[in-house]
């Protein structure tokens, strides 16, 4: 940068993306709040548990708004904090319906949402790593009606799929 004839020096920056830290509960979870009153404990111990599933053990959350116009089943995938990481659907008052604990730790998940494929409606979620097929990269999983997995859909070419993103289409393939 020239300044009346003189260089002036000078310099600048910028941030692209921070580094996600699985596991640190310093990371914000839009729309999630730990609840504490669950067990009396410490937010930082809130999990819930299940006698039939003790291996189970999904972040204990809170449905709160000021403005409940939207009703039915919230669907969300935390990955921070206390508590197991993966898709999870909870009634409109905050209780679980369903939860698919992700392995090995440390596994993220990330934008659940219900779409249509070959017909049907499906849940879909990106996940990060996603353990299949010999693989072991980010990919998005299509779960049908009984929660189970009936495809993998990675990227190609030695890209990764955004985690925000994923949207089924009607065109069928060449």
């Amino acid at each position: 940068m020239l300044e009346d004839g003189k260089a002036i020096p000078f310099a600048w920056r910028f941030t692209v993306a921070v580094r996600d830290q699985p596991g640190s509960s310093s990371a914000a979870v839009m729309g999630v709040a730990k609840n504490p009153s669950a067990t009396g404990s410490a937010p930082a111990e809130n999990y819930q548990s299940f006698h039939s599933r003790p291996e189970l053990r999904p972040p204990d959350v809170t449905v709160s708004t000021q403005d409940r116009t939207a009703t039915g089943d919230v669907l969300l995938a935390p990955y921070a904090g206390v508590g197991q990481y993966g898709p999870m659907i909870l009634g409109s008052h905050g209780e679980l319906i369903w939860f698919k604990a992700l392995g090995p730790p440390g596994t993220r998940a990330g934008n659940l949402r219900v779409q249509q494929y070959e017909g049907k409606q499906v849940l879909t979620w990106w996940q990060d790593p996603l353990i299949a097929d010999g693989s072991r990269t980010a990919g998005d999983v299509i779960a049908n009606s009984a929660y189970q997995t009936i495809a993998v859909v990675r990227a190609g070419n030695g890209y990764q799929p955004d985690l925000h993103e994923f949207q089924i289409t009607p065109r069928a393939p060449p």
